[in-house]
């Protein structure tokens, strides 16, 4: 950070990435991500190499600013697209909305429908649920008659029958049911 500008140095201090931009938003897995003021986004490599400069800055949708699991979101000013750490785009499918990433798993939707590709562009788990949280902890909240938990297969690991379950977090979650009320549930007892 110079004069109010964001760039970056490596480990001896040598400057990587010049303090031209806005914002910066560090660097993970090798690939640090800066942004104009026009929310423009430029990723570069750990040799101070840029990556990508093509996108902006999602509207919404989580998972974007950094790399995780070799992904990120990001936008042609228009839709959601995810970017690989190479800067290529991983392949969705057209008919889908890109809606958000988290922990190596892209949340797809269609036609109110929601599901997840792996970081690889593979479906793990199908597009068959009317709600489905981001991954955390490698479990996703999804909801279809009532909520449960799928983990990164979409094996079903807490099954239905709650009316709410929060992301897990610490290796805990929350679960509500009207007819039994509240239940913590921990990671190492699920699965």
């Amino acid at each position: 950070f110079e004069d109010g500008y964001w760039g970056a140095k490596n480990n001896e201090g040598k400057t990587i990435v010049k303090a031209t931009f806005t914002y910066g938003y560090g660097f993970n897995e090798g690939v640090g991500c800066f942004a104009t003021k026009t929310k423009k986004l430029y990723f570069y490599n750990t040799a101070g190499k840029v990556v990508s400069s093509e996108y902006v800055s999602p509207v919404e949708g989580n998972g974007a600013f950094r790399i995780q699991n070799g992904i990120t979101l990001v936008s042609d000013g228009k839709k959601n697209m995810i970017m690989k750490s190479s800067g290529a785009l991983l392949d969705t499918p057209d008919d889908y909305e890109v809606i958000g990433c988290s922990d190596g798993m892209v949340l797809l939707q269609k036609n109110g429908l929601m599901g997840f590709l792996n970081q690889n562009g593979e479906w793990a788990v199908d597009p068959v649920y009317s709600s489905a949280s981001y991954y955390s902890e490698g479990l996703s909240v999804v909801a279809d008659n009532g909520c449960f938990v799928v983990d990164r297969n979409g094996n079903v690991v807490i099954p239905k029958g709650f009316d709410f379950v929060s992301d897990f977090s610490d290796g805990s979650c929350l679960l509500y049911s009207a007819k039994n009320g509240w239940y913590i549930a921990q990671k190492k007892f699920v699965k």
